[in-house]
Parts: C-alpha cells; sequence; structure tokens
C-alpha cells in the first residue's frame, strides 16, 4: 500500500484536519475518501478522525440559519431564555433533555452556541459507537481497517440524508434519543445488559420516542437466546402487513398518557406531513431487510451487525404499525433512515473488507464503488437542500465551500 510508515499516515491526517480550519466540509470528504480508499493501520489515526468529525458535525448543525420556517431549534431557545420549559411532573419523556439544556444555555452567548454544545452530546455517543464497532475480538488491526470502512460508507450516507439535516438539525430531542440507544445496543453487544437498560432509560426520560427505544432495547435482551433471524422475519413480515391491518386502531386505547396523548395530537395535525412518502420508504427499507436476512449470512460471525438488523426491524414494525397517521410516521422515519444506513454501512464494510483480500479486488472496488457513492452523494444532497433553505440558503456550493472561521 501507498503508506506503510505511521509518521505519514498521521501526517497525511494532520494535513486534512488543518484543511478543515479553511474548507471543513471539503476536508471532511477528503477524509472520507481516505478512510474507504486507504486500509488505515492505526488507532490513534482513526481515533483522530472521529474527534475531527464531532467537530464538524456540531459545527455544521451550529450554521442554521435559526426561526426560518418550522424550526424547533428556535422553540428550544424561546423556551430557555425564557425559562419556560416542562419538568419532571410537566413531562417525564422530556425531562433530561430539558435539565441538561437549562444548565449548558446560561453558559453560551447565543443560540447558535447552545446548539453547537447541546449537538456534540447528539454526536459525542455516535463517536464511541463508532469507537467501539468490534468485529473481530482480537484482532486490533483488523477492527481498525473494518471500522474505517463502516465509518467512512457511513459518512457519505449520512451528510447528504434528509434524515441527518431534520433529525440532528432540528428535532434535537430525537437526536439524543437516538445517539442513546447506539450506545445501549452497543452494550448489549458486549453482555452489558445494565449498562444497555441505562442507555435505555436516558433515551425514555430525554424524548417520547424514547418509549420505543426502551421496549426494543429490552426485547433484543430478552429474546437473544432465541433465533435472531427468526424473529427479523417475523417483525419484518408483521410490518408490511401490518400496513394494511392498521392495528393503531386496536393498540391506542391500551398506550400509556404520554405515547397515546402524542399519537392523538399527531392524528389532528394539520400542517404539512410527508408522513406516505416515509411510509413507502420504510416498507421499501423492510423488504429490504427481509433480502438480507433470508439471503446473506456475512452477519453471521458480526453480533453487532445482527443486533442492528434486529432492532431496525423493530423500528419498521413500529412505524409502519402507525402508518395511518402520516405525521407520527414522518417523526419516526429519521431515526429509521439512520439505522439503515448503518446497517447498510456495516453490512458492505464487512462485504468488502471480505471481497478486496487482494489489490485487483481492492482496485475494482475503488474504481467503481466509489464513483456510485458520490455520486449517490451530490444527487442525495442536492434534493435535502432543496427542502432546508435554513441551512446554507439551500446551496450545496455553499455547505461544500462554507469556512466558519474565514469568511
Amino acid at each position: 500500500m501507498i503508506f506503510q510508515d505511521a509518521r505519514l499516515e498521521f501526517i497525511l491526517l494532520l494535513l486534512l484536519i488543518a484543511l478543515s480550519f479553511f474548507l471543513p466540509t471539503v476536508s471532511c470528504l477528503l477524509i472520507t475518501i481516505f478512510l474507504v480508499i486507504y486500509p488505515i493501520r492505526y488507532k490513534l489515526t482513526y481515533n483522530l478522525i472521529l474527534f475531527n468529525f464531532l467537530i464538524y458535525f456540531s459545527l455544521v448543525v451550529a450554521q442554521k440559519q435559526i426561526g426560518l420556517g418550522n424550526d424547533d431549534f428556535a422553540g428550544y431557545i424561546s423556551s430557555l431564555a425564557n425559562n419556560k420549559f416542562p419538568s419532571w411532573n410537566d413531562n417525564v419523556f422530556d425531562f433530561l433533555f430539558w435539565l441538561l439544556s437549562s444548565i449548558i444555555y446560561p453558559l453560551t452567548n447565543d443560540g447558535k452556541e447552545y446548539i453547537f454544545i447541546a449537538s456534540i452530546i447528539s454526536f459525542l455517543p455516535l463517536v464511541i459507537f463508532f469507537s467501539k464497532a468490534l468485529y473481530l475480538k482480537n484482532n486490533k488491526l483488523e477492527n481498525v481497517r473494518i471500522n474505517a470502512l463502516f465509518l467512512g460508507f457511513f459518512c457519505l450516507l449520512f451528510i447528504c440524508s434528509m434524515s441527518f439535516w431534520n433529525l440532528y438539525g432540528n428535532y434535537l430531542r430525537q437526536a439524543w434519543v437516538m445517539s442513546f440507544s447506539l450506545l445501549g445496543l452497543m452494550a448489549i453487544t458486549k453482555g452489558k445488559n445494565i449498562l444497555a437498560l441505562v442507555w435505555a432509560t436516558l433515551a425514555l426520560i430525554t424524548h417520547g420516542t424514547g418509549v420505543i427505544v426502551f421496549a426494543g432495547l429490552a426485547g433484543i435482551i430478552f429474546f437473544r437466546k432465541i433465533n435472531i433471524r427468526l424473529i427479523i422475519n417475523i417483525l419484518l413480515i408483521s410490518a408490511l402487513l401490518s400496513v394494511i391491518m392498521n392495528p393503531l386502531r386496536v393498540l391506542l386505547p391500551y398506550l400509556i398518557n404520554g405515547v397515546a396523548n402524542k399519537i392523538e395530537f399527531y392524528l389532528t395535525w394539520q400542517g404539512l406531513s410527508f408522513g406516505t412518502t416515509a411510509s413507502y420508504r420504510i416498507m421499501m427499507v423492510a423488504i429490504v431487510l427481509l433480502f438480507i436476512n433470508i439471503k446473506f449470512y456475512l452477519f453471521k460471525t458480526d453480533k453487532l451487525l445482527l443486533y442492528m438488523i434486529l432492532f431496525l426491524s423493530f423500528y419498521c414494525f413500529i412505524s409502519l404499525s402507525v402508518s395511518s397517521v402520516p405525521k407520527a410516521v414522518e417523526r419516526l422515519y429519521y431515526p429509521t433512515m439512520i439505522w439503515f444506513y448503518l446497517v447498510v454501512a456495516r453490512f458492505f464494510a464487512v462485504f468488502i473488507y471480505r471481497f478486496c483480500q487482494s489489490q485487483p479486488n481492492f482496485t475494482i472496488m475503488n474504481f467503481t464503488v466509489l464513483p456510485i457513492l458520490f455520486l449517490f452523494f451530490f444527487v442525495s444532497l442536492g434534493g435535502t437542500f432543496k427542502y432546508n433553505p435554513s441551512y446554507y440558503a439551500g446551496e450545496i456550493e455553499n455547505f461544500i465551500f462554507f469556512s466558519p472561521f474565514f469568511s
């Protein structure tokens, strides 16, 4: 390979990170390419990349023009500025978010600084997840390589997706729930079930969707000794059937008050929603997962991927079970798609790692997979910014070439 010396690998990375002070998005994309085409061998290099991404993603989200259109950020800042937010007695499902936000906000000078720090909380669990996502228990070198591929593929899917910009860039409470669920699932793969339930509980008291996370993680702990692939098939088939059967009509009277009230609120929603489109997309996700589960056996040796598919299958089931409530599906769509990107990125990382053991196969991958990924990246990013004018005036070039320190 090109850089066999650790110092050269490290120097190249430092140069790319230095570029981030001038053109952070360009630097991020170059580092992503670096992750995919170069077999990183050193954990220090990988951890520096993760830290750089933590700052980068938080910085990107903090660039939002707050208050333009339907903006939850503006609501958060207004509530904190006027000291009007729910307490534990008012709403237990939001308590942790408002508690931490009420501590952070007085320490900042403006809304953007608050969003930046709150986004650090959003993305830090994601960084920890990628740092601990082991594939081979006793082979540090191969773990770093697979994780680098995993991270590279995921970043390309993540940055350009509407789910990133609308979840982490708007629905901050749900973003925290998403991140806590990652740590909970990671704890389960390491056999730390109590820790997993702690993360699930934190998700539960951060936003109402934490109920799904708690139920999903608790279910994995309880059923993990059973045939997981069979459970995945049952969940996915049930998810597809639920679109027709509409089980929400039967279940609504039995839901706990907080969840039932939220569903009833969404039933009376009069604003815009793309919930119907979201339902179709989640149906496609369920079909893809069924195909992967039946056809491929790569994840037989990858417990993390297996549990990720199981958790995503549960999310698909819940999302499609409320398909009769478009606004509810819309809110569940964003974390569902991020879990899907994680599954796809992990699947391809393991697949390519096994496929590209020889140099010819590695070259083929570089000249076929990467161009397709980047074509998808820019096409998807264009569509995403079309519906998110509060970020970089809705223009791709503004995003690619923005510089927070040198305007």
